[in-house]
């Protein structure tokens, strides 16, 4: 079937439209309001110019008995306030390819009460328009189902009713409808290959079938495991001694098997992998010396390609002198200390000093320590002698002061020096023969 779009439509005095027109651009239309606006009456007016009838309206009328024939005072499809024509018109599009439309029921023909049955839809003629504005120049169709074929397709209009067409009044109570579900899917089987599907879903409600029965089967075996297994669990429980849990590893993550409860599944292959950790872990057990000397030999591998081992290979028959050695540095370094020891002064050696001295002669450390004492001996006078003169040196200056206050005689003896000066001057010599003495003791 070609694919032609709706462009435009227009309805005048068409059931309830007493003027309609609408512009289409879009791939989906949809109409939307309460009962009564038109949304059943535009595409009525649809199907009645492509197909010259209104399939629901035939149904409807068919289920009831007797009514199809009445006369009624007004055709049904005529607008109750229009004294004009009825015309239904459409421009269609494919690409660049349009063709206009027009259903026509004439005003003679609507007035005839004889075209007042609601299945007599003979007075709607189609034509052709050369333009869709044009209603001027049109064409009678006279062979409707030929033309439609050739420009709609070969099965549009069986398929029109079926693939558009939704019944609203459906009401099985009231108004029995041979438009029912199975008879709708009846008449668009033929449109797609159902055999295949039809197949497929009865192969699929077999295996739904085997599966429940094979399902069903494994739950009664589950059953049956289950109650076994409460049974070996009971009798393990009752055979098994009363056991402290001790943890053994000494992972972060603690290994199923060191656990409290280390069988917590009852899958076999959780078991027989459980029941293998314990056998590894029985002959670990059994051969423990063997493991022991295993890792001490990987310590041994890990130390052999560290740079380290090259140099205990060349220094190892050196190291059995290690304590020899030490010791040797322990004297050098005691003799480098004596010697240094020995290089310094008599004045700056100390007596606790020259009691470590092991180089040398007791008699030569006695007479070093002789004249270390003989040297703190003088020391001390010399002290002594220092402390004393610069008490003279001070009554010295006390005396030249208060000598300022009496000319020329002295102070202490009463000697007269003539002048001050001459009594300074024989202070300061003085001073001078004091002051030699104790650097001559210093010396």
């Amino acid at each position: 079937m070609n694919k032609w779009k709706l462009r435009k439509l227009e309805i005048d005095s068409f059931k309830v439209f007493e003027e309609f027109s609408e512009s289409f651009d879009n791939d989906l239309t949809v109409l939307d309001g309460p009962n009564g606006f038109g949304k059943t009456s535009t595409f009525d007016a649809i199907q009645l110019l492509l197909c010259g009838n209104i399939p629901r309206i035939i149904t409807l009328f068919n289920s009831i008995k007797g009514k199809s024939t009445k006369q009624y005072e007004r055709n049904l499809y005529w607008n109750n306030k229009s004294q004009t024509n009825v015309k239904i018109k459409a421009q269609f599009y494919k690409g660049d390819e349009t063709i206009s439309l027009m259903r026509m029921a004439s005003l003679e023909d609507l007035s005839d009460k004889k075209n007042n049955k609601p299945l007599s839809f003979d007075i709607f003629k189609l034509y052709e328009l050369t333009s869709f504005d044009d209603t001027d120049n049109i064409s009678l169709v006279s062979d409707e189902t030929a033309f439609i074929k050739d420009v709609f397709g070969e099965n549009f209009l069986s398929n029109f009713s079926v693939l558009n067409y939704i019944s609203q009044d459906n009401n099985s109570v009231i108004v029995p409808d041979s438009n029912n579900k199975q008879s709708r899917f009846d008449q668009i089987s033929h449109l797609i290959k159902l055999d295949e599907v039809n197949e497929k879903l009865v192969g699929l409600r077999d295996l739904e079938a085997s599966r429940k029965k094979r399902i069903k089967a494994l739950e009664g075996d589950i059953s049956t495991v289950n109650g076994q297994i409460d049974t070996l669990t009971l009798a393990i429980k009752e055979d098994s001694p009363q056991v402290d849990y001790k943890r053994i590893s000494t992972s972060i993550t603690i290994p199923q098997w060191d656990k409290e409860v280390p069988v917590i599944s009852t899958k076999k292959e959780d078991y027989e992998e459980l029941l293998k950790e314990v056998v590894l872990l029985n002959n670990a057990k059994a051969q423990v010396d063997e493991i022991e000397l295993r890792l001490n030999n990987n310590q041994y591998n890990e130390f052999v390609v560290k740079p380290e081992f090259t140099l205990a290979i060349y220094l190892g028959n050196h190291f059995s002198k290690y304590d020899e050695l030490v010791k040797d540095k322990s004297t050098i370094n005691s003799y480098k200390s004596q010697i240094k020891l020995l290089k310094t002064s008599e004045e700056a050696v100390t007596l606790e000093q020259l009691d470590k001295l092991t180089l040398v002669s007791n008699e030569l450390i006695i007479k070093i320590k002789t004249k270390v004492n003989e040297r703190i001996r003088l020391k001390s006078t010399t002290d002594g002698h220092i402390a004393k003169l610069t008490e003279i040196d001070q009554l010295r200056l006390s005396i030249i002061e208060k000598q300022q206050e009496h000319e020329v005689e002295c102070l202490l003896c009463g000697f007269d020096y003539t002048t001050n000066q001459l009594l300074i001057d024989a202070l300061e010599l003085k001073s001078k023969d004091c002051n030699g003495i104790v650097i001559l003791a210093t010396h």
